[in-house]
């Protein structure tokens, strides 16, 4: 297989697999029932999420000593998208510690009530898992929302501990970039199953859960920025809110036409220009698309998956002359779901060309009315009839022979290691 034909091929693949859809992930299921004939799921589902609890307030506890108040209220409130103040003071109201008014307010986004009504519940003896019991909170959601804190906590002692660097900007942007992707391929497909307008009322009516903003705000803003998908739009709101919480910025429409949000790199760079951890950012748009795929779901006119499932079949079968190395990069190509699938900035740079060796390309030459060209056939215009070959010269690739073996010399080109067929 010569070298043009397997890259057209790669090419070819890498467009597919970004085409595939997104596999439908089961909802998260919480162990609590209507009745009390299932003790021992509830007791469970309450021990797991009180360790979940724990967790996070351990790690809390840890950010504040490690560091410093200012610097666990900027992360709080960029992961609750209030600003500092308001959750001190809203939480000197409730009468609780603000560790535990974010575990409160992680309950009551999840389910879509207000955090007051959470508070009310507390009792003697009562923990918060067996409030989350009460409420039925889907543990695997909630799970995901106390993870994300915890991580962002820890991750952040490392990078100013030392013990490890922070991550390399471009990793950062490229992260971005595919979580924005996915929440437009999620909400893309919830469309079809809904209809834009049900959708655009799930994505806002939760929008407001996620960010502390009115719906009717929401719903200007929406009419200011319809040229927006649905999903660009709702990762730009969420970023908005980030910066608006953490950098004590004014409200979302003056955010969203200061900063360029709307990108996955204007985002990015916004945030760490605030001194936000990015991963903020993907943390939280993940977990929204995760609510809004919730939400769909338990609505009547929702088209539940009625694709045939089918047993995966072996890559190394059905392509039999593909080397281990380009085994895997197929496979994380074609990998159904988007958020574990390779992107093509990813696959361009995987092991399996690692032994292309690109030649520069030459300056073409400007002198293109010359005709001092004595090449047979030079019509005077460069890279045009006969032999002239003062034109741009397209760019050469070459390939070790040192790699997945030699092969075959084709028309007089060198193809060496180039014949790993599909």
């Amino acid at each position: 297989m010569n070298k043009k034909f397997r890259h057209v091929v790669f090419a070819l693949l890498l467009a597919f697999a970004t085409l595939l859809p997104m596999a439908s992930s089961a909802s998260a299921q919480c162990f609590c029932t209507g009745s009390n004939t299932n003790t021992n799921a509830n007791v469970v589902f309450v021990n797991r999420f009180n360790d979940l609890v724990n967790t996070f307030d351990n790690s809390f506890l840890l950010a504040q000593a490690s560091l410093g108040t200012t610097r666990v209220s900027l992360l709080a409130s960029a992961m609750l998208g209030i600003p500092a103040a308001q959750i001190n003071i809203r939480a000197a109201s409730f009468g609780i510690p603000v560790a535990t008014f974010i575990s409160t307010e992680i309950i009551a986004r999840t389910v879509g009530i207000p955090t007051a009504t959470i508070v009310q519940a507390f009792g003697p003896d009562r923990t918060l898992g067996d409030i989350a019991l009460q409420f039925r909170v889907p543990i695997g959601l909630v799970a995901a929302r106390f993870s994300a804190f915890t991580s962002i906590f820890l991750n952040d002692i490392a990078v100013q501990s030392g013990t490890t660097t922070s991550t390399n900007t471009a990793d950062i942007e490229a992260l971005l970039i595919l979580i924005f992707e996915t929440a437009n391929a999620r909400l893309e497909i919830l469309a079809v199953r809904l209809g834009d307008a049900t959708l655009d009322v799930i994505v806002l009516t939760r929008l407001s859960v996620e960010t502390n903003t009115d719906l009717q705000t929401l719903l200007a803003l929406r009419s200011r920025f319809r040229d927006l998908s649905i999903g660009t739009f709702s990762s730009a709101i969420i970023a908005a809110n980030i910066l608006g919480a953490a950098a004590q910025l004014q409200e979302l429409g003056f955010t969203l036409e200061s900063f360029d949000v709307a990108t996955p790199l204007g985002a990015a760079r916004a945030l760490a220009g605030f001194g936000i951890p990015v991963q903020i950012a993907v943390s939280r748009i993940d977990t929204f698309n995760r609510a809004v795929k919730d939400d769909a779901a338990a609505m009547p006119e929702y088209k539940p998956d009625t694709y045939p499932k089918y047993q995966a079949q072996s890559l190394k079968k059905l392509c039999r002359r593909l080397d281990n190395v380009g085994l895997e990069l197929l496979g994380r190509m074609l990998q159904f779901d988007p958020a574990r699938r390779i992107s093509a900035e990813q696959a361009l740079k995987h092991p399996y060309f690692k032994d292309l060796k690109k030649q520069p390309v030459p300056p073409p030459n400007m002198n293109v009315g010359s005709s001092s060209s004595n090449a047979p056939g030079a019509s005077g215009h460069a890279g045009m009839g006969g032999n002239n070959n003062s034109g741009p010269v397209p760019m050469q690739t070459t390939h070790s022979s040192q790699q997945h073996g030699g092969g075959p010399n084709l028309g007089g080109t060198s193809t060496s290691g180039l014949n790993r067929k599909l």
